[in-house]
């Protein structure tokens, strides 16, 4: 079986962990990836990205592989929460 470069949604999850861990596990080159939609309030009254987005790259580096957060807040902003 060739072995393929394969695109994980990774949310800091077990699910999404055990699918990327066992891509990785058939050899494949898995790439996790993770939609940052929102800003949370921290409490200091900041906001900034959600938990789990620092879950999802520590999951990712847990299992040694690439972890990529795209910025999607704007569109999610204009395209869904606003309409």
């Amino acid at each position: 079986m060739k072995k393929k470069k394969i695109g994980v949604g990774i949310s800091g999850g077990v699910d999404s962990a055990t699918a990327a861990h066992l891509l990785k596990n058939e050899g494949h080159h898995v790439i996790g990836a993770t939609m940052y939609l929102f800003d949370v309030q921290k409490e200091d009254g900041s906001y900034g990205p959600p938990e789990f987005i620092e879950e999802a790259k520590i999951v990712c580096r847990q299992l040694g592989i690439e972890h990529h957060v795209i910025d999607l807040r704007e569109v999610f902003n204009n395209q869904v929460r606003e309409p």
